[in-house]
C-alpha cells in the first residue's frame, strides 16, 4: 500500500495510500554547497524517526550514516544528491523509498512502453495507445537489443534505439520520452462480458489502480456483475493504491472479518516484540476508509496500528473467481491478493507479485526535497506478515516471446483449468 501526495503549498502530507508518481513543474533553485550535507542530515533522520522496521531489516542503520556523510560533503549538484539519496536508500532494500527531487529536477522517463525479461531478453509487453512508440512502430515482442539504460532519459528527448522484430528484422528506431502510464485516471476499473459454450457468462474486471473513488467504481462493477458464472480479475498491471481494495474484496468475503492491520514502529517498540493474533484482535476496527484521508485519520486517532475490516455487501458474489497476478500487480494490489487466497476459493492464476506491499508517507527535507518512507507494516489478522512479501499464484504461468508476439494469453487460457485443487 502507499503514501500521500505531496502538498504544493508546503504543509506535510497526510498518510495515503499511494503509488508515488514523478513530480513535474519549474526547476528550483539550487542549494548552495554546505546545504547538500544538510539535506542529507535531514533524509538520514526522518528515515531514522519513522521507517516502520525498528530493526531495519537488519541493516546497521546507525552505522551507515557517516560513511553516506563523507560522501554527502562532496556533492555540488542535485544529480549527485540524487544519485547519494538512492544508494542510501537502497541499502534497506525496501519498497516505498524514494526521493523526490524539487519541481521539475525529475530528470528522467521512459518510452511509452513497458518491458519485461524472458530468457535473458528484454521484449516489449505493451505499446501505449497513442504514444510516439506506437506512432513510430513499436509493438509487443520486439526484442530490444540496445542496452536497457538508453530507454531513460531526459522528458522530450529522444531514444533511439534497437530492436529486433518478432520476424526477426532488426529496426532501428528514433523515439520520444515520454510520461504516459502516470498518473492513472479514474475510471479505475473496466470490464468486458462474453458467453463461453460450456460455461456460461464470463466476465473480465480490469483494475488499473485501488486510488480514491475506486470503492464506489466497485460497487458499480459488481450491482452489475453480480450473475455471471465467472469472474475473471486481472490485476496484472495494478500499481497500487489505497484501502479501497477491501471494497472489492468485501464482495468475495465470507462475512464481516478483519483483514490487514497497519502497524507503525512506535507500535513495535511499545509492544517489544512481532504482533500475535491477540495482539491484532486488540487493535481499533476500522471499516469504510475507502480513501487516502480516511486512512490517515484511522491511523492518527489511534497508536499508529489499526485493524481495517471487510464490509457488508448487498449480495455476495457467488460464481467461479480467478485473480491474474504477476510482477506487476504492486502495494494494494498484493493485498488484495493476498486476502483473496487466504480467504475465499479463487483461484490465482500468473506470476508472483511484486512484493512491494507497505503503507508510506512522504516527508520534506527542504528545498524542495520529499522523500517517501514506510510508515506502516502490513500484518494479517493472523498475525501473519505481509510486508514486502509477494502473493504466490496457485496456477504459475510461463510467457514465451512466441507468447507476446501473437497475442497470446497464458494466464487467461490456464482459466481452462476450471476445477482443480489449491495448494
Amino acid at each position: 500500500m502507499e503514501a500521500g501526495r505531496r502538498d504544493r503549498a508546503g504543509v506535510a502530507a497526510a498518510c495515503v495510500l499511494l503509488f508515488a508518481g514523478i513530480v513535474s513543474g519549474s526547476i528550483a533553485a539550487q542549494p548552495a554547497d554546505n546545504e547538500y550535507l544538510s539535506l542529507y542530515d535531514t533524509l538520514w533522520t526522518v528515515i531514522s524517526r519513522h521507517y516502520h522496521d525498528p530493526d531495519f531489516g537488519g541493516v546497521d542503520w546507525a552505522g551507515l550514516r557517516g560513511r553516506y556523510r563523507d560522501r554527502a560533503r562532496t556533492v555540488r549538484d542535485d544529480e549527485a544528491f540524487r544519485a547519494l539519496a538512492n544508494d542510501l536508500l537502497s541499502e534497506l532494500g525496501s519498497s516505498h523509498l524514494r526521493i523526490f527531487g524539487p519541481d521539475g529536477a525529475t530528470p528522467t522517463t521512459g518510452i511509452g512502453a513497458r518491458f519485461t525479461t524472458v530468457d535473458d531478453e528484454v521484449l516489449v509487453t505493451d505499446v501505449a495507445a497513442d504514444s510516439d512508440a506506437q506512432l513510430q512502430g513499436l509493438r509487443p515482442g520486439d526484442r530490444l537489443l540496445s542496452p536497457r539504460s538508453d530507454v531513460r532519459g531526459k522528458r522530450g528527448s529522444t531514444a533511439t534505439l534497437e530492436f529486433e522484430r518478432c520476424g526477426g528484422d532488426a529496426v532501428t528506431l528514433e523515439i520520444r520520452r515520454e510520461q504516459v502510464y502516470w498518473p492513472i485516471r479514474p475510471p479505475y476499473l473496466s470490464w468486458s462480458r462474453s458467453e463461453v459454450a460450456g460455461h456460461g457468462s464470463v466476465t473480465t474486471l480490469r483494475v488499473s489502480r485501488f486510488d480514491d473513488g475506486a470503492a464506489d467504481e466497485a460497487d458499480a462493477a459488481m450491482a452489475e456483475l453480480l450473475d455471471a458464472d465467472t469472474l475473471i480479475i486481472d490485476l496484472r498491471r495494478t500499481i497500487g493504491g489505497n484501502m479501497s481494495a477491501l471494497r472489492l474484496a468485501s464482495w468475495f468475503a465470507p462475512a464481516e472479518e478483519a483483514a490487514f492491520a497497519l502497524v507503525s514502529r512506535r507500535y513495535l517498540q511499545t509492544l517489544g516484540r512481532s504482533p500475535r493474533p491477540d495482539d491484532l484482535a486488540r487493535l481499533p476496527r476500522v471499516s469504510g476508509a475507502y480513501t487516502g484521508g480516511a486512512v490517515y485519520d484511522a491511523l492518527n486517532n489511534t497508536r499508529s496500528a489499526a485493524m481495517f475490516w471487510t464490509e457488508s455487501v448487498p449480495r455476495r458474489f457467488e460464481g467461479r473467481v480467478y485473480v491474474l497476478i504477476g510482477e506487476n500487480t504492486r502495494s494494494a494490489a498484493e493485498a488484495f491478493a493476498w486476502y483473496m487466497r487466504r480467504h475465499t476459493d479463487a483461484v490465482l492464476i500468473g506470476r508472483p507479485t511484486a512484493g512491494s506491499l507497505l503503507s508510506a508517507r512522504e516527508f520534506p527535507i527542504g528545498d524542495g526535497w520529499w522523500v517517501s518512507v514506510p510508515v506502516h507494516g502490513v500484518w494479517g489478522a493472523d498475525g501473519k506478515a505481509y510486508s514486502d512479501r509477494p502473493a504466490p499464484p496457485h496456477v504459475e504461468t510461463a510467457w514465451t516471446r512466441e507468447d507476446h508476439c501473437s497475442g497470446r494469453d497464458p494466464d487467461i487460457e490456464a482459466t481452462d483449468l476450471w476445477h482443480h485443487e489449491q495448494p
